[in-house]
């Protein structure tokens, strides 16, 4: 897959911002800086799916084999917010083929394989010792479902 860097400057304040394309298409990561060239400069790493910022409720998400982890801190000049970590092999397919019920809902509970015939727009979510095969589509129906702390968006720039 081909990747395309994109750097631009945006015009809100000092901030600073890095555009990867290289996620499938309906996927975005930028990064952006907070307080540039200050002692309190600090990296915001951001996710979007469909022009909709994802939640910093996940410890990771697997998008495409590429994993991105959650970096928490309550100091602006440290990372915060999604910053990838590099590729990853596929998980292994069971015999098990991914239910009615699967697809219907948006997600199932990874126990040690993945269920074949899982679509492959779907992503794998790591929280709360969990972790989900997801279609992106239905992300805040597994957030309700889980009860995750919406407070955990702390993706904010100003």
């Amino acid at each position: 897959m081909n990747k395309i860097y994109l750097c631009l400057l945006m015009i809100i304040g000092s901030v600073t911002g890095c555009v990867s394309n290289d996620l499938e298409s309906d996927w975005e990561y930028r990064i952006e800086i907070r307080n540039k060239g200050t002692r309190s400069e600090g990296r915001v790493g951001i996710l979007e799916y469909q022009d909709e910022q994802i939640s910093g409720v996940f410890d990771s998400i697997l998008i495409d084999g590429k994993r991105y982890r959650m970096a928490r801190s309550e100091f602006n000049w440290e990372d915060q917010g999604y910053f990838p970590e590099g590729r990853e092999k596929p998980i292994p397919e069971n015999s098990e083929v991914v239910s009615k019920d699967d697809l219907k809902r948006g997600w199932y509970e990874i126990q040690c394989n993945c269920k074949s015939e899982t679509p492959e727009s779907w992503v794998i979510v790591e929280f709360k010792d969990k972790k989900v095969y997801l279609d992106p589509e239905k992300i805040d129906d597994l957030i309700e479902h889980y009860q995750l702390n919406q407070t955990g968006l702390i993706l904010n720039i100003n």
